[in-house]
Order: structure tokens, then sequence, then C-alpha cells
């Protein structure tokens, strides 16, 4: 068997096997989902529910006058001072003097003759 015979076959197998990889995937029935997975968040807070129907409608919503009042609300509850629980920030470590706050800020990333 020569090279060419060779190249033919292994291209034939490559190609009956792209073919056969193929049919199985378009053989495969796929599950609907049963709920949409934002049903329990949206029903807890008509604002996000509100917020997901504008998602849905896609281009359509920015002409839309409640998706409009509704990304608005979204902003203002978003943006408001305290709207971050303080549990979520890191709690900054405070410097033990002014020196080490402007060594801190000015030190060079480099190492100098000083710290060797």
């Amino acid at each position: 068997m020569d090279m060419k015979m060779l190249a033919r076959v292994g291209a034939l197998a490559f190609v009956l096997l792209a073919i056969l990889a193929t049919a199985i995937e378009f053989g495969r029935e796929e599950d609907a989902p049963s709920s949409p997975p934002h049903a329990p968040i949206a029903a807890a807070d008509p604002l996000r529910g509100e917020l997901v129907r504008c998602q849905l409608l896609g281009e359509a919503g920015v002409r839309d006058t409640a998706c409009l009042r509704a990304w608005a609300e979204n902003r203002r509850r978003f943006m408001a001072p305290g709207a971050r629980p303080m549990e979520r920030l890191p709690q900054a470590a405070a410097p033990t003097s002014a020196d080490d706050v402007v060594r801190k800020e000015t030190a060079p990333a480099a190492i100098t003759p000083e710290s060797e």
C-alpha cells in the first residue's frame, strides 16, 4: 500500500467519522427546561420581574416607557447612598503612622539601595 492510498483511506475514515458524529448529534432530543431560572427571583421583587420582561423584549425595550421607568428605578437603587451592604466591603487596615502611608504610596517597584 503506497502513501497516496493510505492518505485516501485516512481521509475517508475521517469523513465517515464526522458524518457519524453529526448524525448522532442531530438524533439527540433536547430536554425543555421546566421553568425559567429567573422565575423565583422575579416573583420576590416586582422591579426584577419588570427588568426580566424588558430583557426579553430585546431591542423593543428601548422604546417601551415601562422599561425606561424600570431601568431608571434600578439605577436609582444601585446608585443610592448606602446601596452597598457594609458586610461586603473589606475592612481596610489603618496604617500605623503617617510615615508608613507615604512610603507605601511613593515606594518604587524596583529594589532601592535603602532596602538592601
